[in-house]
């Protein structure tokens, strides 16, 4: 703790000279050159914030060794470390690179850095991501593979250790998983395994609707706002929404609830892709939530045809 106070005396104190240089500066040249005198401080403000390991997005430069369990705090790296499984028989493997796999390892690789959840986007946003925020030590968090074809996510807690806990959430993931999919650790107490960019999360993403009688074909934004809970809006503003229970949906739209199903296609950008079917003849209504434009142009009028079944 005096080091820590130490060093913080000591950037203040940088900063406070380097404040009095700056106005007398100005003072001289003019105040047409104060914006280029901020920059430079800015720039020495950011120097000094990387050195000291100061950072105001949540993270720190390179990973720093500690022996405190941060709940709220997490190493993660830019490439990752790969830990999964295809089937229980991968589940020892699983089990003995997790307990390999720890914070000072990662610490050490150049691409580590120390970061709090709100820097990682996909833990702090998705319901399984938050119950892994939630949990208590020992605790594991892991994700279908490939996530684009695999929308499966669990969070474990408990055990004597790591290696229980990530073995507690593999299995739970793969007595879920369609033929196909395996299982993917993303995080484990402190000790993020999954790159850093794959934990991106939209908050609002596309959403495009087909309705019936009369026939009606428009693309809105999708906006999660609830656990259970979609809100549809265009450019006027909110025009309906979408309550899930399940695989079951009420949606309601166009002054009218319609009732149906959805089915989850994979990860998109961190969400879950889904294509829903509800209603009945007379009026029926198709959609298709989180496909990027590209792939909602080369499969979106499967998904959106009235034969389609989910």
């Amino acid at each position: 703790m005096s080091d820590y106070i130490t060093k913080n005396r000591h950037f203040y104190k940088i900063k406070a000279n380097f404040c009095r240089i700056c106005s007398r500066w100005n003072h001289r040249v003019g105040k047409s050159f104060g914006l280029i005198s901020k920059l430079r401080f800015v720039a020495l403000v950011a120097a000094l914030a990387a050195c000291t390991g100061a950072s105001n997005d949540g993270s720190s430069g390179r990973a720093r060794n500690g022996a405190h369990l941060d709940m709220q705090r997490f190493v993660v790296t830019d490439g990752g470390v790969r830990v999964h499984a295809e089937g229980s028989g991968d589940v020892p493997t699983v089990r003995a690179r997790v307990a390999r796999v720890t914070r000072e390892a990662l610490s050490r690789r150049a691409d580590g850095h120390w970061v709090t959840a709100n820097a990682l986007p996909w833990l702090s946003g998705a319901r399984a991501g938050r119950a892994f925020l939630e949990a208590a030590s020992p605790r594991a968090l892991v994700r279908g593979l490939p996530a684009r074809a695999c929308p499966l996510a669990h969070a474990a807690q408990g055990g004597p250790d790591a290696a229980t806990a990530a073995e507690r959430a593999v299995r739970a993931c793969l007595a879920e998983a369609p033929t196909g999919c395996g299982c993917a650790v993303v995080a484990v107490n402190d000790v993020v395994f999954a790159p850093r960019e794959s934990l991106a999360y939209a908050t609002g993403v596309s959403i495009r609707i087909r309705l019936a009688d009369p026939e009606t074909d428009l693309i809105a934004v999708a906006e999660e706002v609830g656990p259970d809970r979609i809100l549809i809006r265009d450019l006027s503003g909110p025009i309906g929404h979408i309550d899930f229970d399940g695989e079951t949906v009420t949606v309601e739209i166009a002054g009218e609830t319609l009732t149906g199903r959805a089915r989850a296609i994979g990860y998109r950008r961190g969400r879950i892709a889904w294509a829903i079917a509800a209603g009945e003849a007379g009026r029926r209504m198709r959609a298709v939530i989180g496909l990027g434009p590209e792939e909602l142009a080369a499969e979106g009028a499967r998904w959106l045809a009235w034969e389609s079944r989910l």
